[in-house]
């Protein structure tokens, strides 16, 4: 069989694909700190899903876990990195949640379908989904209305 660079280099970058997915993880197979840190944030949430992912935040490891929860029937999901620190969290907001300025600059956009607040090193920013006939469409606004670039 002849392999020539790109084939190699193509098993390589497909490999690494596989490697870098989620990872389905038992909550009782999680590091300790990680471990304490869901039972922190989780307390009168459904767990709905726990994977291992590599990092894409500032993390002190370089295994994150994104904990997939539901709150009052709001989606809630954290990433942990595996010193147990909590380095992202995403949860879906109302529309009368949210500061004037954003909901001014997010209700110019369309029929507002969903709200996610991302919090990631103490900033935050809203994720607005809109529902535009049989389009879908998204943007993304600082805590100060202004749309993200």
């Amino acid at each position: 069989m002849k392999f020539t660079f790109r084939t190699v280099g193509l098993l390589s970058v497909m490999t690494a694909s596989v490697a870098l997915a989620d990872k389905p993880v038992a909550r009782k197979s999680l590091p300790p700190a990680v471990e304490k840190a869901v039972a922190a944030e989780t307390s009168g949430a459904t767990i709905k899903n726990i994977s291992a992912e590599e990092c894409d935040v500032k993390a002190d490891g370089k295994t994150c876990y994104e904990v997939e929860t539901v709150v009052a029937g709001k989606t809630r999901d954290l990433i942990i990195d595996s010193s147990g620190r909590v380095a992202e969290v995403e949860e879906e907001v109302t529309v009368e949640s949210v500061s004037p300025a954003v909901r001014m600059s997010a209700t110019s956009g369309g029929s507002i379908k969903r709200i996610e607040k991302v919090t990631r090193d103490g900033a935050s920013t809203f994720e607005v989904s809109y529902a535009k006939g049989s389009k879908k469409a998204s943007r993304t606004f600082l805590a100060d209305g202004s749309e993200k670039k």
